[in-house]
């Protein structure tokens, strides 16, 4: 049996975690006689669920083990998943390549008086998969007797919306009949202007997703940084100051907000930036991933 891709990419997921989790536990206790060789120790990392309430926060988990838990659970749940919207954002941007192809070749085939069926098969051959392997399944559900609607929606019903409004072009066009290269025509010169005007602003929308992860980037570091020079006005021996800042806490409250900034920035791109939402865990991925090192680093310069 073969599973879809995106089944596929949700098992690899929870595997992914499961591995994860269960080599991390044990290196953190100690169970791998090689590490023990080699004088590492990460018996600090264990879990240990601190929980506090500070209003008007709600009661979180907090500390190191946490934190590394919690990153560890994200990256290697979310790379199979970002592995796979990257494979279709890249098929779906193949696919729309071809279709200004393919549409631009529909319309002159179309004056040719030929028919429908005809001209799938003949345009077919002048584009390139994945979209000629679409194209192929519409022309043979057409040959099976399915109506263009109905046809059009298993052929091509997974696509995008506005990949899908182009395409369905095809069934308004013979739909019109003796007006359909009339249509194609008007079509053809619209997907030509659409097209430029997709190519202007990917090029100017382009920069800012640099801007954005760099920005969570930066808003960790500051973290980091923050708590650094907190821990060590604690160490000045102020004891106002030791009994009220929890230090530990505050790193995990850092981190929390670093997660959520991530997660709403990680959309902003995918669906504003890049036209795909999905994409967002893709960028997700990478700007969790980062952030987490980051996190995970601090501590080795932070005094608890």
């Amino acid at each position: 049996m073969t599973l879809k891709p995106l089944t596929k990419a949700i098992l690899q997921s929870i595997l992914a975690t499961a591995t994860a989790l269960v080599i991390w536990l044990l290196i953190v206790y100690n169970k791998i006689p090689l590490l023990r060789s080699l004088g590492i120790d990460l018996s600090m990392y264990r879990p240990t669920f601190l929980v506090m309430h500070h209003y008007p926060l709600p009661p979180l988990l907090y500390g190191r083990s946490i934190t590394v838990l919690i990153a560890l659970v994200l990256v290697s749940s979310l790379a199979p998943l970002a592995r796979y919207v990257r494979r279709r954002a890249s098929e779906i941007k193949r696919i729309k390549e071809e279709t200004y192809s393919f549409m631009r070749a529909l319309s002159s085939y179309v004056r040719s008086g030929l028919g429908l069926m005809t001209i799938l098969r003949a345009v077919s051959d002048v584009i390139r998969p994945p979209l000629k392997d679409r194209i192929n399944l519409f022309s043979s559900l057409l040959a099976l007797g399915l109506s263009t609607e109905e046809a059009f929606e298993r052929a091509f019903g997974d696509l995008p919306r506005d990949v899908k409004s182009i395409l369905y072009t095809i069934v308004i066009a013979f739909r019109a009949g003796g007006r359909a290269p009339d249509i194609m025509d008007y079509a053809a010169s619209f997907i030509a202007e659409m097209r430029a005007f997709e190519e202007i602003k990917e090029s100017r929308l382009a920069q800012y997703i640099y801007i954005v992860i760099v920005a969570c980037i930066a808003f960790a570091i500051s973290a980091v940084v923050m708590t650094l020079m907190l821990s060590f006005i604690s160490e000045m021996g102020k004891a106002i100051i030791q009994s009220g800042i929890n230090i530990e806490y505050l790193f995990s409250v850092y981190f929390y907000a670093a997660l959520i900034i991530i997660a709403f920035s990680s959309i902003a791109i995918g669906r504003s930036l890049r036209g795909y939402t999905p994409l967002a865990i893709y960028y997700a991925f990478i700007m969790i991933t980062i952030v987490s090192i980051i996190f995970i680093l601090g501590p080795i310069f932070i005094k608890f």
